[in-house]
């Protein structure tokens, strides 16, 4: 494929709020992807499995969910409900990007959440997907039991190095495949994995406009709007080669928030962790998990 461009195919069938189709998934290689209509957008989700206690994960920037196919068959195998959401203007999601807010996106995920059938849930963030994760539990924090962090940026920058090669990475370019795979490991991976192996495997999508709003959105709010995630317990997990959310924010979420933060470094690991490291991120997750049950909620495996 080429290293210039990330390409996603998405097919999915419209169903109301209350679903039959998405409220009963069961666990399988492939999710079961739909639609969620609610007043004035749409959602794209996907679910792996079908009993036990309800996750919702969200992507990164601009960024559709295809990278959660690596931990989301795990988590549901051990009796979980896994679902991503793709946010308006991405993939199948649908609605209006203009004066788009952090607010607007937390209460997107609330609505989804109302869709999905359930009191509580579990929250999961990767990279900008994190904040609005936060923000979500700090504005609706009678849905969220517990949220997770996959890198956790948002505090301290990435260095300029990376910076550099994110840019030249992420606009169109005629550099050789070696030079993009130095990039990309100076960047976005971990300079131990093989980065055309992942991108073969996940061809990701990337939605420019949603990108440029969501990051308008972010850089009007307030760190008080979403940085402490509510009063939830938070687990961090973050590699210890992430370049992007370097691990120093992680680090500063558990110095202020020592009895709610669990924090969890995965060596071998950047800031595409979820296809970097699968295997520890879900058996972390999963760990947690079973540690903060929701209450009066359906016993996972």
């Amino acid at each position: 494929m080429a290293l210039t461009t990330f390409l996603v195919a998405c097919e999915s069938d419209t169903v109301q709020q209350g679903s039959e189709d998405i409220n009963t998934a069961t666990h399988s290689a492939k999710p079961v992807s739909s639609l969620i209509v609610l007043e004035g957008a749409v959602f794209d989700v996907a679910v792996w499995g079908a009993g036990g206690e309800t996750i919702l994960a969200l992507p990164g920037n601009g960024a559709d969910t295809s990278w959660y196919q690596f931990i989301g068959p795990r988590i549901a195998a051990a009796g979980y409900r896994f679902v991503t959401m793709n946010p308006r203007g991405v993939g199948e999601s649908k609605g209006l990007l203009d004066d788009l807010s952090v607010e607007i996106m937390a209460n997107d995920v609330a609505g989804v959440i109302g869709a999905l059938e359930t009191e509580k849930i579990h929250l999961i963030g990767w990279a900008f997907g994190n904040r609005i994760a936060r923000a979500t539990s700090t504005i609706h924090p009678d849905l969220i039991e517990t949220v997770t962090l996959v890198a956790a940026g948002g505090l301290v920058k990435p260095s300029e190095g990376a910076e550099k090669a994110r840019a030249k990475v992420s606009t169109p370019n005629n550099f050789s495949e070696e030079k993009m795979i130095e990039l990309y490991k100076a960047s976005f991976f971990s300079p131990t994995s093989n980065v055309m192996e992942i991108l073969e495997s996940v061809r990701p999508g990337v939605w420019p406009e949603a990108r440029a709003a969501q990051s308008a959105a972010m850089a009007n709010a307030e760190r008080s709007e979403w940085w402490s995630g509510g009063d939830v317990k938070m687990l961090v997990v973050q590699g210890l080669d992430d370049k992007i959310a370097v691990p120093a924010n992680g680090y500063a979420l558990k110095e202020e928030f020592p009895e709610r933060v669990t924090l969890v470094d995965i060596p071998n690991a950047g800031h595409m962790l979820l296809a970097e490291q699968p295997n520890d991120i879900a058996e972390n997750i999963i760990i947690f998990l079973k540690e903060n049950r929701i209450s009066g909620g359906a016993k996972s495996d």
